[in-house]
């Protein structure tokens, strides 16, 4: 019998030769699979096979949790919003130095023709409350639809639709369907039904029924839910969250958490960047629940991510392309979003693999020396054989080791200790990261996300 190590290459070539799977797809398909040597299921080794096509990122094998933790005192995290939107602090980390300052003079810190690149989501009021026919209470929390991550056509439908949900204090609700008087612009003979049609230890399955066909689910929940506000905010969703727990940019709807880096613009601040010359782009990442979930596992590597459903469109892509300053995403989201593109782009300029729903997996990172404009030229010619539009779908972790290819700065707030956004930070500073909060909580800075603000440009 051969080692292991050359069964591997044996069953690889069997496969690439009968089933002409590309490289890179094949690499990623063999990585899942459980051979003993792989503790670490993305093991750098299997990618040594095609060394030309593709190969995982830098990134450590082992990563603790324990180096990215901080003291973060209950009096430092922001409960409200301040009084304006842009009366926020800012940090300013460039060239090395901290600059403290307020998020209103953000144009000083930016050059003209630096681009800012935005999500243009929108919150949905994803929060149902029902009373049970004992009395009891149970809230049903609205992840994303059952079919889909992207929740557009869900939340346009004049019918029954099954979401993927929460339920808080539902222990016993299996059989009852639950139901919730609605008055909408008057009109109070509207009833929404939920009824569970599935449930398991993570998530349960909730179909829901309304008796009007004058309404989609959209408006269902924005006249029966509560504004998801975080739970680390510990306290109820007050008639201010409704306005500002949005960006003034907020278009699209589908979002269960607010893109926060965004809440502290104003119109005021952006017609100011416009006429300093600064660009802005659009791009769209609903984002979920997962944004909150913690990391549990010592190694953080080990730690499973969410998957978010974004869209970019080829002007947005043009965009990039033109760009003749500094790249920076508003957000962690919007980030997230690029680095993905910068992720498919190169698949699809190794493989030749065609955009295949844009999904891209967790650990799914690659390597290739076509220049940033290149690949976005590739996202660009595969947006118009797309009809103009890329959708896809995202899973990626960016950790300390990840090269980034789009973004060259970072507008963000100062986020949880052992968070998956503390790793990003961390990935994008380097270890500076620690320095940066350390100055950011000796100075009352307010965290999460009704916190203040930071600029990065490392």
């Amino acid at each position: 019998m051969a080692p292991i190590g050359f069964q591997i290459i044996i069953v690889s070539f069997e496969i690439l030769i009968n089933l002409t799977i590309s490289p890179p797809n094949f690499v990623h398909m063999i990585s899942e699979i459980n051979f003993p040597i792989m503790q670490n299921p993305y093991n750098k080794s299997l990618f040594t096979l095609f060394p030309d096509f593709c190969s995982m990122n830098t990134q450590q094998k082992e990563i603790l949790l324990n180096d990215f933790l901080y003291d973060l005192p209950e009096e430092k995290i922001a409960r409200y919003p301040l009084s304006e939107r842009d009366l926020s602090k800012q940090l300013v980390f460039k060239n090395n130095n901290i600059i403290h300052d307020q998020f209103r003079n953000l144009s000083s810190h930016l050059d003209a023709h630096d681009l800012l690149v935005i999500n243009e989501t929108k919150v949905i009021k994803a929060r149902l409350k029902f009373k049970k026919s004992t009395g009891g209470s149970v809230e049903v929390f609205c992840l994303h639809p059952l079919k889909s991550l992207d929740p557009s056509e869900s939340l346009s439908s004049k019918s029954g639709i099954e979401w993927v949900c929460l339920i808080k204090g539902g222990k016993r609700w299996k059989d009852e369907i639950l139901s919730l008087r609605l008055n909408i612009d008057g009109d109070q003979n509207i009833n929404l039904f939920a009824k569970v049609v599935h449930k398991s230890e993570m998530h349960s399955i909730v179909r829901f029924e309304w008796d009007s066909a004058n309404y989609v689910f959209a408006d269902i929940l924005f006249y029966s839910g509560a504004v998801p506000i975080p739970p680390y905010l510990k306290r109820e969703a007050e008639s201010v969250d409704e306005s500002r727990y949005q960006t003034v940019f907020a278009s699209i709807a589908g979002s269960v958490a607010a893109p926060t880096a965004g809440l502290h613009f104003t119109d005021a601040i952006l017609n100011e960047l416009s006429a300093k010359g600064v660009k802005r782009a659009k791009l769209l990442l609903h984002v979920g629940a997962g944004t909150f979930k913690p990391i549990q596992s010592e190694n953080v590597l080990h730690h499973e991510m969410h998957d978010e459903s974004f869209s970019i469109n080829t002007q947005a892509l043009r965009d990039l392309l033109q760009a003749k300053g500094k790249i920076i995403p508003v957000g962690t989201t919007a980030m997230r979003t690029l680095e993905s593109l910068y992720q498919l782009a190169m698949r699809h300029a190794l493989s030749n693999s065609g955009w295949k729903n844009g999904v891209l997996a967790q650990h799914e990172i690659y390597q290739s020396s076509l220049s940033r404009n290149e690949l976005i030229q590739t996202l660009i010619d595969l947006s118009e054989k797309e009809g103009g539009v890329l959708k896809g779908q995202t899973g990626i972790m960016i950790s300390p080791g990840y090269s980034f290819g789009f973004c060259d700065g970072l507008i963000t707030n100062f986020h949880q200790p052992g968070s998956t956004l503390i790793l990003l930070v961390a990935a994008f500073v380097g270890p500076i990261w620690r320095s940066i909060y350390n100055e950011a909580l000796s100075n009352n800075y307010r965290f999460l996300s009704y916190g203040d603000s930071s600029l990065l440009l490392p």
